[in-house]
């Protein structure tokens, strides 16, 4: 099980494979998916970032060869009490939903991490 200090380690790992500053869904405008899309789902361009990874949370499953969520557009809160129960704590639940939700608004990398973080100070940090 994902715990939530484990949790917090992949998720900076997870900005760290694109940068911090790497906007996965600009202008917050869909589809997100956990793995990256084709480009005839990104209205055939190419250069849509969606196309070279998934989001940051099919990142982090990824690296604990977590593949139950492949296909999927559940979000995070969805999976965690479905498909992917048992992988991850509540908290960890809903630290990886705040990131998805800043990412999925169109923010950086780095500002989902960071607005995960700030949730995990207000609720989780001793």
């Amino acid at each position: 099980m994902i715990e939530i200090e484990q949790a917090r380690e992949l998720l900076a790992k997870a900005v760290e494979t694109q940068g911090w500053d790497f906007v996965y869904n600009p202008g917050g405008n869909g589809p997100c998916k956990y793995e990256p899309i084709s480009v005839h789902e990104a209205g055939g361009n190419p250069d849509d970032p969606r196309t070279k990874t998934g989001c940051l949370i099919g990142v982090v499953l990824g690296m604990v060869d977590e593949n139950r969520h492949r296909g999927l557009s559940n979000t995070i809160d969805a999976l965690g009490e479905g498909a992917l129960r048992g992988l991850m704590s509540h908290e960890t639940t809903r630290y990886f939903r705040v990131a998805q939700h800043a990412q999925d608004a169109g923010r950086t990398w780095g500002a989902a991490y960071d607005a995960a973080e700030a949730h995990y100070r207000a609720h989780y940090a001793r």
